[in-house]
């Protein structure tokens, strides 16, 4: 790396320290904030792919958008939502998955070994802020580690264009699973990305010291740990029912009503999981490789 990229990759990295000082990323948990993230998501899609252009002017996954299993987030700047993406935490046969839907014969044997995914995608930035703060996209990859860590996950996926592919793998080490293909709309080639989380945590965690966190950060985003990741290690199919009964958006309601009144928020009644010890947070030091990738489909 010659002396010049050093310094742009090390100014960028010092700006994303100074902007995640002023970011907060929280869960939808209203109709209301469901809303303001459809109608970002189709502000910013529309802007690069006509396939997008809705009458309504939101954009909207009926599928996805409401199964159990997922998390629509919005990113907040000083107080205004500036971003928003979305994951999905699943294993096993009957795994959702928006990856999955487009690359099933990829990600169905994974699924079946039992491995826990989180799945990627959604991301959106408003375009004045896209321009301002380049540094937003990178903060959502973080964003994202941190559920992996959180919902102790073997794998991240996420569905890119085929032109990001090197970005996602020179940045952050996600691997390709097979060829980019046609998009079913659009006419742009789509890819199906990964990055084995435990191998690498080391090494990700080595260049991004930023990605590290602590138990109560993750908690803040993404409330309690669900009981599902013991039965999955365990090569259980059946779901847990209050996994399918209880949606985040009401484990993190329950969460924060309890945070709220000074009460320790409950891990679900019957988990197996024992939550782990909250570390003491410590100043995050400056890190310093590549630039991150631009939203994703």
């Amino acid at each position: 790396m010659d002396a010049s990229l050093a310094s742009r990759t090390s100014s960028f990295f010092e700006r994303a320290a100074s902007v995640l000082e002023r970011v907060e990323h929280r869960c939808a948990l209203t109709a209301e904030d469901a809303e303001r993230v459809y109608r970002l998501r189709y502000s910013a899609y529309s802007q690069h792919s006509p396939v997008h252009w809705r009458s309504e002017g939101r954009l909207y996954d009926e599928d996805y958008d409401n199964s159990p299993n997922q998390y629509k987030i919005m990113t907040f700047l000083d107080g205004e939502f500036v971003s928003t993406f979305r994951i999905h935490v699943d294993s096993g046969d009957d795994a959702v998955l928006p990856s999955r839907s487009a690359f099933p014969k990829l990600l169905t044997p994974i699924l079946r070994e039992g491995r826990v995914v989180v799945d990627l995608t959604r991301i959106a930035v408003k375009l004045e802020f896209a321009r301002t703060f380049p540094e937003l996209p990178f903060l959502t990859i973080r964003a994202a580690w941190l559920a992996a860590q959180h919902f102790e996950a073997d794998m991240i996926t996420t569905t890119c264009f085929g032109d990001q592919q090197a970005v996602y793998a020179r940045a952050f080490g996600f691997e390709s699973l097979g060829s980019p293909r046609a998009a079913l709309q659009g006419g742009r080639t789509i890819a199906c990305m990964a990055l084995d989380c435990r191998p690498k945590k080391q090494s990700v965690e080595n260049r991004f010291p930023l990605f590290r966190s602590t138990a109560a950060e993750r908690r803040s985003i993404y409330g309690p740990l669900p009981s599902l990741t013991d039965d999955w290690r365990r090569g259980q199919p059946e779901r847990n029912q209050r996994w399918t009964s209880q949606a985040p958006v009401e484990r993190l309601t329950a969460s924060r009503r309890g945070t709220e009144s000074g009460a320790q928020a409950p891990e679900l009644a019957g988990s197996r999981h024992v939550p782990r010890k909250t570390k003491t947070a410590t100043p995050r030091p400056r890190p310093s490789p590549t630039p991150p990738p631009s939203p994703t489909p």
